[in-house]
């Protein structure tokens, strides 16, 4: 949604945006009189999509004639067509012959009425010239909301009007309607359409309420706006307004109550029926599965007659959620606790029956509790992630304080929450959780479990402290200390050899520990994989294999915190894409399939950076938008931050410069310029990348430095977690600092044969040719862009290879080599432009530009000349060439003068490169 006038993009409405475009014809296509009608509920948005094109077509420049209709106007005789043509110019009226002009005059109130009413054939003659001129000097919109409060004369005379209009002028009826037809629509010349305006998404609403209202709500809370406005932005709106005035609560295991504003408009409807058939529809509201065949079959046929209620697959529902909400609010609280015992009783699923017991049950009753807990673990087995949340909510009530239950129950419920997407709540629920926890060493598991979700709702560096209080109250158990180091090893970003330290003393722990748990076990060898792959010690592939193994054998933690889904993300930083691919899309589908919301988001987050280096744009641009979407619905803040910067990112590298730097920046002022050094360190090499993308070199290089130094300072020795270690380098030759540049290039190959990382050595030596070219040493640079292309012909990196065929081109170009550079520029360009890389494309073209191939001999080799150009590249001499050709060493010579000339390669390194030899002399 957007107000009047704004021509924005609307919230969740992109598909008839673009249907709308293109059926009036205001992205530029050829067409007549078109008829196009936006239906649907009330408040649903139609008037907003109307605002929508009717601006888009006045910034068109085009005509644009307005009515906006009341129902208490119908009966008044030209009022619609006083408002469409209030803007025309008198002029126009004019040229009308004057007794058209003189009935059109004293319909829309222009001139005082002299003798008989305005004649409506006269009207309509006038209305029809009056169009044809309009359209004759461009595009005309008639743009009618709420056609079906238009008057009746205005209707008439539009009708007769438009069917004497030529079709082939280019005007255009858009109106809005509640109704599914109207009737005046199909006698209009040209074939009529009809786009409905359905419900939104969840993730749209949770953007109209963060707009509209400045309020954001815990994903379950939003779900049950949108449950109950059924997608209605509307409804949505004032649900929204009244729990943030606390006028109405949402309460576990009931219906979402509505506000005064939505009851007033139910109640006259819900009076005027029985009291059996409110009772009915109030049960239909407070059930999850209500049968028609156990409930009154008089009652049910009245309340389907009365449009309250529908019958589908057996089941008895509210005809609209709002009407089963208002019925349910009028009852009292006596007939509420009388209806739920009645559905406890009557209920076939257990699940539905405990939650309906718990409601019944006013009092705490420890026996309640336990049949909740039962209906939870059922609820999370079917994926039911929200339902089982709302069960433990519900148990915690009937727990008594200071039991072990207290504890348990809180943390369950936090877990469960933060996987239904209810962040803020999460952490509320376990805070709560601590506190009804004594001393000791088993405080520290849920000060263990707290520092878990303040990741998710705040920041890693706000689980430290949380954490070494953990360490603190662990004392001398080496179990929970060690799960303690463990979760402090996977926070701490900003020293990555403290966090080396945390894990191996985790680890050390449990060795000294008799029959460690192993959930704990698993987390450690897990961490301590991690810790040691971020410190630059390579991917132990076995400690991950074992604690993958130890985790299936003993389930327990949330999918995210799994060792598999750790191992997904080091695969992706260890080159290896196309199995970090497969294992996070099975992940994925367990997340989405059980409801994880947190989990999702969690894979969301590494997906766009792994199809960005795929050289997949599309698909990291439609994961980047989920993820930001997911993330700042369900209030997860570390997500978000995350989200920002992704998306910044894929901007970057799609050549979006406004977005990428708007969000990188807006990213970058949120830190804290003396902490956060993870954070910034990645937003500088970030914006340094988009920089050296534009070509702005001095900008790139002053980001890229501050994250060279930044990325030092952490102590980040693996080159595959923080990728702009080829921009670095390329900015560095590029501003001539080429002592720096060697230095840097030496560290990175060090990093790369400590850590095993094939992408850091294609770096490095693409790195290496620019700086020998840049030193005059052609022959050598081409070797090492060879050698550079070889090691990226073994992994999949498709963005690196095309810029790496860029810097070759360049190489090239310095050794006035121009066939190959404009091979290796016209490679990378179509490279570039296929994955969408609008800047890089630029840079390929200003550089295939400056390729200046004089027009001369044929580039074609002969098969003689093909042949000893083969062999020389292999790196035989002239004589070895010359014997095994059966010719002599001139010959030979003459040949390669011939080839060097032809293909514009200066040496016979050079041609090697060209023909994928091993030359080097």
């Amino acid at each position: 949604m957007t107000g009047p006038g704004d021509t924005r993009p609307l919230i969740g409405r992109d598909d008839l945006q673009c249907q709308l475009t293109s059926r009036l014809g205001l992205d530029g296509s050829e067409a007549g009189l078109t008829t196009t009608v936006l239906t649907g509920f009330a408040g649903i948005g139609k008037t907003a999509l109307w605002d929508w094109a009717v601006q888009s077509a006045q910034t068109a420049g085009w005509r644009v004639l307005i009515a906006r209709c009341a129902a208490a106007e119908t009966a008044l005789p030209w009022v619609g067509l006083t408002d469409l043509l209030s803007g025309c110019d008198d002029r126009l009226v004019g040229k009308l012959p004057a007794p058209q002009r003189h009935a059109l005059a004293v319909a829309t109130l222009r001139a005082d009425p002299v003798g008989p009413p305005p004649d409506e054939r006269s009207v309509g003659t006038a209305v029809a010239g009056l169009l044809t001129d309009l359209a004759e000097s461009g595009p005309v919109l008639l743009a009618i909301d709420d056609v079906a409060a238009l008057d009746p004369t205005t209707k008439r005379a539009l009708r007769f009007a438009l069917r004497r209009g030529p079709e082939r002028l280019p005007l255009r009826v858009l109106a809005t309607t509640r109704d599914e037809a109207w009737g005046v629509i199909d006698e209009f010349p040209g074939p009529p359409a009809t786009l409905t305006v359905g419900p939104m998404s969840v993730a749209a609403l949770f953007q109209v309420l963060r707009q509209h209202l400045g309020l954001t709500f815990g994903r379950p809370t939003l779900v049950r706006i949108h449950e109950t406005s059924q997608g209605n932005p509307l409804y949505a709106l004032e649900l929204a307004r009244a729990l943030e005035r606390r006028e109405i609560h949402d309460v576990p295991g009931r219906p979402l109550a509505l506000p005064d504003t939505l009851q007033d408009l139910l109640a006259d409807r819900l009076e005027r029926t029985r009291a059996d058939v409110r009772q009915l529809v109030a049960a239909a509201a407070a059930t999850w599965r209500l049968l028609a065949t156990d409930v009154e079959s008089g009652a049910l046929a009245q309340a389907r007659a009365d449009g309250l209620v529908t019958v589908h697959g057996g089941l008895v529902v509210p005809a609209h959620p709002l009407l089963g909400s208002a019925a349910y609010a009028v009852l009292s609280e006596d007939d509420r606790m009388s209806l739920h015992h009645r559905l406890s009783r009557t209920a076939a699923d257990p699940i539905e029956r405990a939650r309906h017991l718990a409601i019944a049950t006013p009092t705490p009753a420890p026996d309640v509790a336990l049949v909740l807990d039962d209906a939870a673990a059922q609820a999370a087995a079917r994926g039911a992630v929200e339902a089982a949340a709302e069960l433990v909510r519900l148990a915690v009530p009937h727990t008594p304080l200071g039991s072990p239950e207290a504890v348990l129950r809180r943390e369950r419920l936090a877990d469960l929450l933060l996987q239904g997407g209810d962040a803020a709540a999460a952490e509320a629920a376990q805070r709560e959780a601590v506190a009804a926890c004594p001393g000791g060493p088993e405080r520290a598991r849920p000060l263990i479990r707290l520092a878990g979700i303040l990741v998710e709702t705040t920041s890693w560096n706000a689980a430290v402290p949380v954490l070494e209080q953990a360490v603190a109250a662990a004392g001398q158990d080496a179990v929970i200390a060690a799960e303690a180091y463990l979760t402090l090893s996977a926070v701490i970003y900003d020293d990555i050899k403290l966090s080396h330290r945390h894990a191996a003393r985790a680890v050390q722990l449990l060795d000294s520990a008799v029959d460690p748990d192993p959930v704990v076990l698993s987390g450690a060898l897990s961490q301590a994989a991690g810790a040691r792959f971020r410190a630059g010690y390579g991917l132990d592939h076995e400690m991950e294999q074992r604690a993958i193994e130890l985790e299936r054998e003993h389930p327990g933690r949330r999918l995210s915190d799994r060792a598999d889904a750790g191992y997904a993300a080091l695969l992706k930083y260890a080159d290896d894409l196309t199995a970090s691919a497969a294992m996070f899309e099975d992940l994925l589908t367990e997340a989405e399939a059980s409801g994880d919301v947190s989990s999702i988001a969690y894979i969301l987050s590494h997906l766009p950076q792994l199809e960005l280096w795929r050289g997949d744009f599309a698909a990291a641009r439609r994961y980047a938008d989920g993820h930001r979407s997911l993330a700042e619905s369900a209030e997860l803040a570390s997500q978000i931050d995350q989200a920002h910067y992704i998306t910044g990112l894929v901007a970057a590298h799609e050549g979006n410069v406004a977005q990428s730097r708007r969000l990188l920046e807006e990213d970058l002022a949120l830190r804290d310029p003396d902490g956060d050094l993870w954070e910034r360190h990645r937003t500088h090499g970030a914006l340094g990348f988009l920089a050296w993308s534009e070509g702005d070199t001095a900008r790139a290089a002053a980001h890229l430095d501050t994250w060279n130094e930044l990325l030092r300072t952490i102590g980040m020795d693996e080159p595959g977690y923080s990728r702009f270690h080829r921009d670095h380098v390329e900015v560095l030759v590029a501003t001539g600092r080429l002592t720096e540049a060697e230095r840097f290039l030496d560290r990175l190959a060090g990093q790369a044969e400590q850590a095993d990382r094939t992408s850091a050595r294609a770096v490095v030596a693409t790195g290496r040719g620019l700086l020998s070219a840049a030193r005059g040493n052609d022959d050598t640079a081409q070797e090492h862009m060879a050698v550079a292309l070889d090691i990226h012909a073994t992994i999949p990196l498709r963005f690196d290879r095309a810029r790496t065929l860029w810097a070759a081109g360049q190489v090239h170009r310095r050794a006035k080599a121009k066939l190959l550079a404009r091979e290796a520029f016209s490679q990378a360009r179509a490279e570039f432009a296929a994955m969408g890389a609008r800047l890089w494309i630029v840079r390929a073209d200003a550089e295939l530009a400056r390729v200046n191939i004089r027009p001369g001999a044929s580039a074609e080799l002969t098969e003689t000349e093909r042949r000893v150009a083969e062999l020389v590249a292999r790196g035989m001499t002239n004589r070895q060439v010359a014997d095994a050709m059966f010719v002599s060493p001139k010959t030979v010579e003459a040949n390669l003068s011939r080839i060097y000339r032809k293909l514009g390669v200066g040496s016979r390194a050079q041609l090697g490169a060209r023909f994928g030899g091993t030359q080097g002399g």
